[in-house]
């Protein structure tokens, strides 16, 4: 019998941990040692912390449709959370869980903008309204709002004029307000320098604008397929490598940079090239994401991390729902994650001690806070993680395992199951976990295998340190 090393290394073309052993033939049973750390974790929607209802629930059964905390330099703040109730759609102070603003058009994605001390609300059918601080206005106002483009549904400041687009009348058109009167605090759409319209590239078959955002130097107006840049006196003709935006909602705006998602990655820029920045993993998921998902996909942040919330996936035939993709900007990392119910909108919110935290409004008319507990508003966190397929070698030779270490943390009633086809009903049990070193004496077979723990947890963050095989992996003959 002979013994053979094998080691770990980083995949970085896959963006996962692969495991790789020494090439394995059936020679008089080859038994193979392996430690396999938990790097090797490919699949997962992994352990995390739960979510906190800010206030009680808005209107049951129905999702919101739009969330914005409305923070000021006069002391001004207030979370403000958009709501259909079936005949209309209400604007709630959340804090205060009262309507602050009522009948609205239902179903309609709200937009929201703070500038010049004052929210303006926007959904591409109602008249524009903004909140001032005490009240709602229709007219008049830091947006001049009676004059403002009708039929808008995007808006951003920049350069201290407000750009506004999304009308169906001009579905490929920028317009911008005059430069804001630095002693009225207001803008105009009538008079005043920089008043105009921006119409960039019409022809290019990127689709209506779907979106605006803005880095450092540039604003950028989404298409549904192409993305265009303006610096405040002239646009750029070509396109950013005809990455476009489904939708405003999945753009997120963090670090000077513009992120969102589209049905072929997940992008990143600073008002260049795009980079994709989504893992294999990653990519896979958005892949599998229909047409219709993927305008539901929202995005938030922390500053920290970038957070899409994307209504179901399918992957390995096994379809997931409420699912959030979660990028650490810094490490260039992703954790996949699965809540009770879908977040439909994020919103960066400040507390009274000036820390940020993330709120997002559900698709049950609750706000709640993210990363907050030990379940999701009560209800237990189900958690899931797969390995990769691990082959050991050759995958055209059989294995056989007969023995099986389990190293866990913080996991009481674990099911640990295995695989070795991509089938979803041929997941079969091998037992419980109910202690931190686990000892299984099995007896499977295949030509690579898969690995999954699943459990409903209330206590806290479980976790995964690796897989260890005592007696080795024994390469067969290829046979059954």
């Amino acid at each position: 019998m002979k013994f053979l090393k094998s080691k770990s290394y980083r995949d970085f073309s896959k963006g996962t941990w692969a495991s790789v052993a020494p090439t394995l033939a059936p020679e008089n049973s080859v038994s193979l040692g392996l430690n396999i750390d938990s790097d090797v974790i490919l699949g997962a929607l992994l352990e995390r912390k739960g979510s906190t209802i800010v206030t009680g629930q808005l209107v049951d059964g129905y999702p919101v449709r739009g969330l914005h905390n409305h923070r000021t330099n006069l002391g001004t703040d207030k979370l403000f959370a958009v709501v259909s109730d079936g005949t209309n759609a209400d604007i709630y102070d959340v804090v205060a869980g009262t309507k602050s603003l009522e009948d609205d058009t239902k179903d309609l994605d709200t937009n929201f903008l703070t500038y010049l001390n004052s929210t303006l609300r926007l959904n591409g059918t109602d008249i524009a309204k903004a909140f001032n601080g005490t009240t709602w206005v229709t007219t008049g106002g830091a947006f001049d709002l009676a004059n403002l483009p009708t039929g808008s549904k995007y808006a951003i400041e920049f350069k201290d004029q407000v750009l506004v687009a999304g009308r169906t009348d001009y579905p490929d058109r920028v317009d911008k307000s005059s430069i804001a009167n630095s002693v009225t605090k207001t803008v105009s759409w009538t008079a005043g320098t920089g008043l105009g319209y921006i119409i960039p590239e019409q022809e290019d078959g990127g689709g209506r604008i779907t979106g605006l955002a803005k880095v450092p130097g540039y604003a950028m107006f989404f298409k549904r397929r192409t993305l265009k840049r303006w610096d405040g006196s002239s646009t750029f003709p070509e396109d950013l490598v005809n990455q476009g935006s489904p939708s405003q909602k999945c753009i997120v705006m963090c670090k000077g940079m513009v992120f969102w998602i589209n049905e072929n990655d997940a992008w990143a820029s600073s008002g260049g090239d795009p980079k994709g920045i989504g893992s294999f993993m990653v990519r896979e998921i958005i892949k599998s994401i229909t047409a219709a998902n993927l305008l539901n996909v929202s995005g938030g942040t922390d500053e920290e991390h970038i957070f899409w919330s994307i209504p179901s996936c399918t992957i390995s035939g096994e379809t997931y729902t409420n699912i959030v993709l979660k990028y650490n900007i810094f490490q260039n990392t992703w954790d996949v994650r699965k809540y009770a119910t879908l977040p439909r909108c994020f919103c960066k919110t400040l507390d009274t001690s000036n820390e940020v935290y993330v709120t997002y409004g559900d698709d049950d008319g609750n706000v709640l806070t993210l990363d907050v507990g030990t379940t999701d508003n009560g209800t237990s966190i189900t958690y899931s993680i797969e390995t990769q397929d691990l082959e050991f070698g050759q995958r055209m030779f059989l294995k056989e395992i007969n023995r099986l270490g389990v190293l866990t943390e913080n996991v009481s009633k674990g099911s640990l199951m295995w695989r070795n086809t991509h089938r979803v009903e041929d997941w079969k049990s091998i037992g419980t976990i109910q202690n931190e070193v686990e000892d299984f004496n099995i007896k499977i077979k295949g030509n690579f295998f898969q690995f999954k723990i699943t459990e409903t947890t209330d206590s806290g963050q479980a976790k995964f340190l690796g897989l260890e095989f005592p007696e080795g992996i024994t390469v067969l003959e290829n046979s059954k």
